[in-house]
């Protein structure tokens, strides 16, 4: 039985050797044929074939002997890296003899070739040469070989020998490059003899994996094909076919079925007449099938998924928007912001047929944009103009008919590079929504300057239908800041909207959604108590600290606080000497157990307390849902000349709320009345938050968190100006503040990276010394065998030369008995002979005749 391309073993070597004349003829013949015919059939499986390899790398796990392959394909323009335990090493017999024949071969065999890699090795007698790697390391042990940096893996008979299949094959995952290819035959035969290919699944666990340790280039894991085939799913590959080339007897296999292992009888005949195969394997570029095409179309144009992504939308982003049409499925969609147009593509396939996509972009070639934003990209072409890429795209994927491209600016005209492209590209926003509106999701994602979004934001809503969406794309996180700040403006022009994100603790979710709330008010009717669990009010201490720093601050004799006290500020207020301590709560709500007085009211209107306190709270993200923000004022100002007063920035999700605007609408309220913010409590929180005591990944009232005073007459009267110098300060500040939490977020994820890095390194050095250990053992157990290959050498030669003496002995006595028997011959045929046998007869006259014979002769 033999294996297609499959593994030559030294007994299929040494029988072949022994059949021709010359041996190492033959064996460099031998080698050459299975290197064409490997190669050719591996090219044969590239999509364009030996073109695909241009600038590609490849990794082949347990080249063998010689390096033929690889040479190959390094002559149709790849980079190799070679990962074998046991790599093989120069021959000056073998090697030179056989690259020199390959190449004589492959010049016919392969027009297009580039021979240069070949004669390279053949001038230095040497595989070192530029653009092959060689790593002397188990598979398991790829360490050094960078995350997706592989485009095609390639292995023969090589993964029935690996201690841990699993593990490797995970590496070879981590390495490949989303869209990589991967082929792989496998020889599921026991190695020792071909003629029982599954003796070495009867024998026990234990003596399995002994033998396997001594023996594993004989022996073999005993890993069968369905279970590879499960290890390449769970490692995040596709499994694109599976070819199985050699089958056992079935009557084999039926005699042999009593003795099996029983991990081996519960398995299927099927999987156990396997004894060889070849997988073809691809690392998907999604697992959504729509995504893994689109991603795939972008690398078939030359633009690869990971500057594709690193131009577009990230993976985390593209989930989420995918969340949102699937929960929503809107009919009109308008993109501002094609670029090359991923999230078209993205929105077009999750999608119904009916549905479409209004697309606007100035539509200016790569190298304007990519320039402008300061992003790099190499080895593509720039000239490509943005849309015309995405169009072509959309053509390729069967997306087109959804889609309709618009070519200009939206609302307001940007310079990007103006010397970069002739002409002034034209405002064809009002049009398209005038002709197409309205939408009911709108996605804005084109430049980032804050009045563009802005402008782009004023427009858009007014064409948005009444349940519809805006989608805004980086609308937190590192690159976030002019976008969150637009954002933030339309809010206070447009307080109908609600504005929600992700996490900040979830770094690299940028997605922001605008609705408008129900009935286009800022109230919401609810009664149910909202949880604390995100709340700065939760943390131990916070209280006790926040009491004294006000009491510091303030020094009042009296508090009110409009809400519900469910942090207990009151109660340690009153510790630190306030004497009078009130709240006044929606009666929906229970009532706190403690020392302040407590009023009922239902905040539809503005509260009037009967006498005025020296100290207002109001922590407004946790109660009030029922009142209306200039009564929520109102009753503020109603209270006292000193509030303190807390509230969330609007977006973050499961922490902000209806009731969270952004701090330029509760400034220019309150300065309505003559009141002024004072950043007097924050700063004392700083160290705290600082060093994780407290709200270091989520906003919170902390964020905001003010003194607010009632100023002078005199600081009144130039009240327009003012009021623009305090809303612009607070913007700022709240900015930082938001904009440092995103720092703060992204400095703590590289920290666990870092911890993390460490932790893995530790690790990798580990498994790095215990791949030592095993590559120790083994090379002792290999010099073990070389030794006793020596040895028995040794005395087959002494053996040989004892035969020789004893064969020299013999023939050496077989002349002497050859030449006796000339003699005797000769004796018996002289006269003197004859006559003595005459003689012989009469005994007498022949010791007669011998006396007369010594006479004569004594004479």
């Amino acid at each position: 039985m033999q294996l297609e391309d499959g593994p030559r073993t030294s007994a299929e070597e040494h029988a072949a050797s022994w059949s021709n004349g010359n041996p190492l003829e033959r064996k460099v013949d031998q080698a050459v044929k299975f290197a064409i015919k490997s190669a050719k059939h591996l090219i044969s499986w590239l999509p364009g074939e030996s073109g695909y390899l241009r600038n590609k790398t490849v990794l082949e796990v347990g080249p063998g002997q010689d390096l033929g392959i690889p040479l190959i394909l390094m002559g149709f323009g790849a980079s190799i890296i070679l990962v074998d335990r046991y790599l093989c090493q120069w021959d000056p017999d073998f090697h030179p003899l056989y690259y020199r024949n390959l190449r004589q071969e492959i010049a016919d065999i392969f027009p297009s070739i580039e021979t240069d890699p070949l004669d390279q090795v053949v001038k230095k007698d040497s595989h070192a040469i530029p653009n092959l790697a060689a790593m002397k390391v188990g598979m398991e042990n790829i360490h050094e070989v960078p995350d997706s940096s592989v485009d095609v893996t390639y292995s023969n008979a090589t993964f029935e020998h690996l201690t841990d299949p699993a593990r490797a094959i995970q590496e070879l995952a981590r390495v490949t490059r989303p869209g990589g290819l991967g082929f792989h035959q496998i020889d599921f035969r026991d190695h020792r003899n071909f003629e029982r290919p599954l003796e070495y699944l009867t024998i026990s666990p234990q003596n399995s994996e002994l033998q396997l340790k001594r023996m594993a280039w004989t022996f073999g894991n005993g890993v069968r094909s369905t279970e590879f085939e499960a290890m390449f799913r769970a490692a995040g590959f596709r499994i694109v076919q599976f070819d199985p080339n050699l089958l056992a007897d079935e009557e084999y296999l039926a005699a042999l079925q009593p003795r099996l292992q029983p991990k081996y009888k519960t398995m299927p005949p099927e999987a156990l007449r396997v004894l060889g195969g070849r997988f073809f394997t691809l690392k998907p570029f999604s697992e959504d099938s729509h995504l893994h095409s689109i991603f795939s179309a972008y690398a078939d144009h030359g633009y690869p998924i990971e500057l594709v992504t690193n131009w577009a939308l990230p993976a985390r982003d593209s989930r989420k928007l995918a969340e949102l049409l699937e929960e929503k499925q809107p009919e009109r969609v308008l993109e501002i912001g094609t670029f090359v147009g991923l999230s078209t593509m993205m929105m077009a396939a999750k999608l119904h047929d009916e549905a479409v996509i209004h697309t606007v972009d100035p539509n200016l070639p790569l190298a304007v944009a990519l320039e402008a934003m300061n992003i790099p990209a190499r080895d593509v072409d720039l000239t490509m103009r943005r849309q015309e890429l995405a169009s072509a795209i959309a053509q390729q994927v069967g997306l087109a008919h959804k889609i309709v491209f618009h070519a200009g600016e939206f609302s307001a005209p940007v310079t990007v590079a103006p010397a970069k492209h002739e002409g002034s590209v034209p405002v064809i926003g009002v049009e398209i929504c005038q002709k197409h509106g309205p939408f009911d999701l709108i996605c804005i994602d084109g430049f980032h300057s804050g009045d563009a979004v802005l402008s782009d934001l004023r427009l858009a809503s007014r064409y948005l239908s009444p349940r519809g969406r805006i989608v805004v794309h980086d609308a937190i996180g590192l690159r976030g800041g002019n976008v969150r700040r637009a954002v933030f403006q339309f809010l206070v022009e447009a307080p109908e909207f609600f504005f929600q994100h992700a996490r900040y603790a979830d770094i690299n979710e940028s997605i922001g959604v605008l609705e408008q709330l129900p009935d286009h008010s800022p109230q919401v009717a609810e009664t149910k108590v909202p949880p604390l669990e995100n709340s700065v009010l939760r943390h131990p201490g916070f209280m006790e600290r926040l009491a004294a720093v006000v009491y510091r601050l303030c020094t009042p004799k009296s508090a009110i606080y409009l809400g519900v006290d469910r942090g207990r500020l009151l109660p340690q207020l009153s510790t630190c000497g306030v004497g009078q301590v009130m709240q006044v709560q929606d009666g929906a709500y229970p009532v706190t157990e403690g020392p302040a007085i407590t009023e009922h009211f239902d905040f539809g209107s503005p509260y009037k307390p009967k006498q005025r306190f020296d100290l207002c709270i109001c922590l407004v993200d946790h109660d009030l849902t029922r009142c209306s923000l200039p009564h929520l004022v109102a009753s503020c100002v109603a209270c006292s000349d000193i509030i303190l007063f807390g509230s969330t920035p609007p977006g973050e999700a499961g922490i902000a709320g209806e009731r969270s605007f952004p701090i330029e609408k509760w400034v220019r309220e309150f300065w309505n009345y003559g009141y002024r913010f004072y950043d007097q409590v924050r700063p004392h929180f700083e160290l705290p938050r600082l060093a994780n005591v407290m709200c270091t990944v989520h906003s919170s009232e902390l964020s905001n968190l003010y003194l607010i005073r009632r100023e002078s007459e005199g600081l009144r009267t130039v009240q327009q100006d003012v009021e623009a110098i305090l809303v612009e300060k607070e913007r700022r500040i709240e900015d930082l503040i938001l904009q440092g939490l995103s720092s703060d977020v992204a400095l703590r994820h590289m920290q666990m990276d870092l911890t993390s890095s460490q932790a893995a390194l530790v690790d990798k050095d580990k498994a790095r010394a215990k791949a030592d250990r095993i590559v120790t053992e083994q090379e002792a157990l290999i010099h073990q065998c070389e030794d006793s290959i020596k040895r028995h050498e040794d005395t087959i030669r002494e053996k040989d030369e004892c035969l020789r003496q004893k064969d020299k002995i013999i023939l050496d006595s077989t002349k002497e008995i050859e030449e006796r028997d000339h003699a005797i011959a000769r004796i018996e045929q002289s006269p003197e002979y004859r006559i003595a046998m005459r003689l012989g007869k009469y005994p007498r006259l022949m010791r007669l005749g011998t006396r007369f014979w010594q006479a004569m002769f004594r004479r």
